[in-house]
This record gives C-alpha cells, structure tokens and sequence, in this order.
C-alpha cells in the first residue's frame, strides 16, 4: 500500500492526487459518448475524451512524488514481519493438528493393545517358532 503523499507547495499533491480520479471520470464520460453517439462531432469528442483521460494518468504518474528510501525501506520491512507473522500462525496452526492426530492415533493404539491384553494370551504364544532349515 503506498503511503500518502505529503502535501507541497500549498496543496500542489492534492491535485495531482486526484489527477487519475479525474482521468477516470473523463473517460467514463468519453465512453458514454462513445456508446450514444452515431459518427461526426460526438464521435470526436469521445476521442477527445479519452485522450484527455490518458493524459490526466500520465501527468499524474510524471508528477507524482516518489518515496523514499526509508519510506521503502519501512514498507519492505512491515511487509515482511507480516508474512512472518502469517506463516508463524500457520506453522503452529498445522503443529497443533498433527499433534491432535497423533495423539487420537495413539488413544486409538493403546485401546487395542488393552483389549489385546484383556483376551488373555495367544495360544501360539508360548510355542516356539518353528524353524525352517533349507537344503
């Protein structure tokens, strides 16, 4: 978001503030001509319109202040702490959901291992595993 223009030499940045907001509305009303009017003087003055309107951006982009350094500097730096920011809260966002599922994963483990337990034992448990031999 670019920061506001000071105002110098007596209100000069309020003009050239609303130069492009001027630009907008002549070329709105450039474009109305343009839609009623069937050729001849109408259709020039919709021309006209619209140039004057290309005219008034350009003069507003020529006449613009451009920041400064520090205000640049001040705008990286905002901008950077807030995606920071945004990715710090997502970060814990995702922690915290892994964490909850793992957590209902692991509830879900001991549940089995308990009712594993409650069976009683195996009846394969107490043999031995028979062992294969190759040959």
């Amino acid at each position: 978001m670019p920061a506001p223009e000071a105002p110098e030499r007596g209100g000069v940045s309020s003009v050239v503030a609303a130069l492009p907001w001027a630009g907008v509305g002549v070329a709105v009303l450039g474009a109305l001509l343009a839609l009623v009017a069937d050729g001849g003087p109408l259709t020039r003055l919709a021309t006209l319109l619209a140039a004057l309107a290309a005219v008034l951006v350009g003069l507003h982009q020529a006449l613009r202040r451009p920041p400064s350094r520090a205000e640049l500097d001040d705008t990286v730096y905002a901008e950077a702490d807030a995606v920071r920011a945004d990715a710090r809260a997502d970060i814990t966002t995702a922690v915290q959901a892994v964490h909850r599922a793992f957590g209902e994963k692991l509830q879900i483990l001991y549940e089995q291992l308990d009712a594993l337990r409650a069976e009683g034992p195996h009846p394969a448990a107490g043999r031995p595993a028979a062992r294969r031999e190759s040959g």
